[in-house]
C-alpha cells in the first residue's frame, strides 16, 4: 500500500476531527489545577528509558521531515503521533523532541478528558475523581515524555468514549484516529463497534463512518503484511495460550501491587465492571492481547512496562465512577496515600538510570539526538529477550555487524561515533570501526 495513502487518509482525518470539535472550548474549572499538576510531575518526574521502539518512530517522523515516503515503513506502525509531532519537529528541528513535546502534551491533556468522560458518565465529584487518579497514575507518568505511540492512543481512545457517549457526529473520526496511532487498535476497534452496535445502526446516516472504515481497512492490511517480516510477532501468533498462562498472574498483580499501581483503585473498578461494557470490553481484549504477546509483561527489570498503560487508563476511568457522591469523595484519600509508595518507585533509580546520567555528561557520546544508551539496551532486548524481560543475569557475549542492524532498521553509525566502549547496566558494548562490529559482553 502507498505511504502516500496511508499518509493522506490519516492527515485529513485528523483535519476534519479538528473542524467538527472546533466549537468544543474547555470551560474555565477547578480541573485544570489538577491537568496543571499532572503537566509539573510529567516535567519533573524521571521517565522510563529509551527502548528500541522509540528509535524507529524517531526514524519515521525524521523521513516524514526529509519527504522519503518511500522510506516511511519502517514496521507496522501507523502514522498518526508521527503527523501530530511532524509540524513541531520541523519548527525545532528534532524529531525526537518534538515526539516527547506532543506526548507530554497529550498525556496532560488526558487528565482533562478522563474527567469530561466522568462527568459526562456520572458527575463533577467522579471527573474530579478521575482527573486525580490518573495525574498520579505511574505508568501514565514514566511514559508520558516518551517517543513511544501508547500515550497517543490514550488520549484519542478517551476522546473516542467521550464523543460516543456523548452521540457527537465526530465519533467515528475520533475513533478513525485513534486506529491510525498503534498497530493493533483495529482490533480494539472492531471491539468496540461489536459493543456498541445499536447505536452505530441508529447512525447509520453519519457520513464519517467511511473514515472509520478505511482506517480499519488501511491498518489491519499494514498489521497482517508486516507479521511475515517480524519473528516474535509470529511466535506470540502461534503460541498465544502458552504465553497467556506463563504470564496472566504476573499481570494480574500488577495492578495490586503497591509500588507500581494503586490497589485501591483497582478495588473500586471492580464495583463497576458490569456499569459500561463499553469499556469495560476493550479492557478485557486488550488485556488478553497484551499478555498473549511475546513482550507483553507489565512490569520488567523492577520497572514499568508501557503494555500496561492503556488498561491501567480504563481501570482508573472505571474506578471514578465509584465516586458519585462528595461522601464517597473523602474515600480518595486511599489513593492518594498511596502515591508516596508509587512516588519512591518513580523516583528510584536503576543501574540503566544511572548509566543514563553518565551518558549525558559525557559530550563524546552526544552525536545525536537519540540517547546512545537506548541502542544497548535494545541490543540486549533482541538478543537475549527471555532473559530482559525476567532480569535473569547473564554471562556470555555475542557479536553484532552493522548488516545486523540494517535488518532491524537500525544505522548504528550515528549512535555510536566516537565511541568505543560503553558500560549499560554491568554490559560492555564495544564498537570496531575497522572490522565494523559490535561486541557485548555480558560479564
Amino acid at each position: 500500500m502507498s505511504d502516500a495513502v496511508l499518509l493522506s487518509v490519516a492527515a485529513l482525518t485528523l483535519l476534519v476531527l479538528a473542524i467538527e470539535l472546533r466549537e468544543w472550548k474547555p470551560k474555565k474549572n477547578k480541573v485544570w489545577l489538577i491537568v496543571a499538576f499532572a503537566l509539573l510531575l510529567r516535567l519533573t518526574l524521571p521517565q522510563e528509558i529509551l527502548g528500541i521502539d522509540e528509535i524507529h518512530q524517531v526514524k519515521i517522523v525524521k523521513n516524514l521531515m526529509e519527504t522519503k515516503f518511500g522510506e516511511f515503513s519502517t514496521g507496522p506502525w501507523p502514522p498518526g503521533l508521527h503527523i501530530l509531532a511532524l509540524p513541531l519537529a520541523v519548527l525545532l528541528n528534532n524529531s525526537w523532541l518534538a515526539l516527547k513535546i506532543v506526548n507530554i502534551i497529550l498525556s496532560s491533556l488526558s487528565v482533562y478528558l478522563v474527567y469530561v468522560l466522568a462527568k459526562e458518565l456520572k458527575n463533577e465529584t467522579a471527573g474530579l475523581a478521575g482527573a486525580v487518579m490518573l495525574a498520579i497514575l505511574p505508568v501514565h507518568i514514566k511514559f508520558a515524555g516518551m517517543a513511544f505511540l501508547e500515550t497517543a492512543s490514550v488520549f484519542f481512545l478517551l476522546l473516542s468514549f467521550i464523543l460516543y457517549f456523548k452521540k457527537h457526529v465526530a465519533f467515528p473520526l475520533a475513533l478513525s484516529y485513534f486506529v491510525f496511532t498503534r498497530p493493533e487498535n483495529y482490533l480494539v476497534a472492531l471491539v468496540f463497534l461489536v459493543v456498541a452496535h445499536k447505536q452505530i445502526i441508529k447512525d447509520s446516516k453519519n457520513p464519517y463512518w467511511i473514515f472509520l472504515f478505511l482506517s480499519i481497512l488501511i491498518c489491519a492490511f499494514l498489521s497482517v503484511s508486516y507479521g511475515p517480516n517480524d519473528e516474535y510477532w509470529n511466535l506470540s501468533y502461534y503460541n498465544a495460550t502458552k504465553l497467556f498462562i506463563e504470564k496472566v498472574k504476573g499481570n494480574l498483580f500488577y495492578f495490586f501491587n503497591l509500588r507500581q499501581f494503586s490497589p485501591v483503585v483497582s478495588i473500586f473498578a471492580i464495583f463497576n465492571l458490569k456499569k459500561k461494557k463499553e469499556i469495560l470490553l476493550p479492557l478485557l481484549f486488550l488485556f488478553g492481547l497484551y499478555t498473549s504477546y511475546h513482550f507483553g509483561i507489565f512490569t520488567s527489570f523492577e520497572s514499568l512496562a508501557r503494555f500496561s498503560l492503556t488498561i491501567s487508563v480504563l481501570i482508573v476511568c472505571l474506578a471514578s465512577l465509584f465516586f458519585d457522591s462528595k461522601k464517597k469523595l473523602a474515600l480518595l484519600s486511599l489513593v492518594l496515600l498511596s502515591f508516596p509508595f508509587t512516588l519512591q518507585f518513580i523516583q528510584s533509580s536503576s543501574p540503566v538510570s544511572e548509566a543514563l546520567e553518565i551518558i549525558k555528561s559525557d559530550t563524546k557520546l552526544q552525536t545525536t539526538e537519540l540517547k546512545i544508551y537506548s541502542v544497548a539496551s535494545s541490543l540486549f532486548e533482541m538478543v537475549y529477550p527471555d532473559k530482559a524481560r525476567s532480569g535473569e543475569p547473564s554471562h556470555t557475549s555475542f557479536i553484532l555487524s552493522q548488516e545486523d542492524f540494517v535488518t532491524n532498521s537500525m544505522n548504528p553509525e550515528p549512535y555510536l561515533l566516537e565511541c568505543e566502549t560503553l558500560t549499560v547496566w554491568n554490559y560492555n558494548l564495544s564498537y570496531n570501526k575497522h572490522l565494523n562490529f559490535y561486541e557485548f559482553d555480558c560479564s
